[in-house]
């Protein structure tokens, strides 16, 4: 799938590296933005009080904005076909939901988590997003951690009730996941330690604000 879609601006970029670019970037571009779109529609869908919060979560999160923006991952494409298969799911169009699932698939099989959901119901939404984390998590265990690996589940998290405790903290660890690449910043060297070695670049900040956010919650409480 992912192939067939590059056609596209390869075609058009006609052999022009900064053409061709460009042309993948607004691609990716657009999955970001209309992934945007369909957390919003899936988020009324499931009757959310305020649905435009998962957007503003998602949209702004800053490791978001860097892998599609900047760093332009095709995983939002992946994420646009995934979100678009749960859309049509909760609105019991079950062939074309299947269509885009597979879509998802065909780009990368890591949204295969799904399943369950387009088969039970919303009602299995959150079971399904804690089997996006376990497939994820043994996935950097088996072959190592990229911080864009996150984002395979996080749109999917952000559909989980807002006071959800799994929002906080996939927000929080996105979010230092960008500190994955602090040596690159500092050392300018591209000959990186393992990324066991660089996950302690994760887990310090990682904690750190755990433990502001911690501090802060019993400052609320008390106030």
């Amino acid at each position: 799938i992912w192939i067939g879609l590059s056609l596209i601006p390869s075609f058009i970029g006609a052999g022009k590296f900064i053409i061709t670019l460009g042309l993948f970037k607004i691609m990716i571009a657009g999955a970001y933005f209309g992934s945007a779109v369909l957390i919003y529609k899936i988020a009324h869908k499931l009757r959310f009080r305020n649905p435009l919060l998962p957007v503003v979560l998602y949209a702004l999160n800053p490791l978001v904005v860097v892998e599609a923006l900047v760093n332009s991952h095709m995983e939002f494409v992946m994420i646009f076909f995934g979100l678009a298969a749960l859309n049509f799911s909760l609105r019991k169009k079950q062939v074309i939901s299947w269509l885009a699932l597979v879509a998802s698939l065909g780009i990368k099989y890591m949204t295969i988590f799904l399943i369950p959901v387009l088969l039970k119901g919303r009602t299995w939404l959150h079971r399904t997003v804690w089997l996006g984390l376990v497939l994820t998590t043994a996935w950097i265990a088996y072959y190592g951690f990229q911080p864009w690996y996150i984002l395979w589940v996080l749109p999917f998290v952000y559909l989980l009730p807002p006071a959800s405790r799994e929002i906080k903290l996939a927000t929080l660890f996105s979010i230092t996941a960008l500190f994955w690449n602090v040596p690159l910043v500092l050392s300018g060297d591209f000959n990186l330690p393992s990324w066991q070695s660089r996950t302690g670049y994760i887990i310090i900040p990682y904690l750190a604000g755990l433990v502001i956010w911690r501090n802060f919650s019993s400052l609320k409480k008390s106030i």
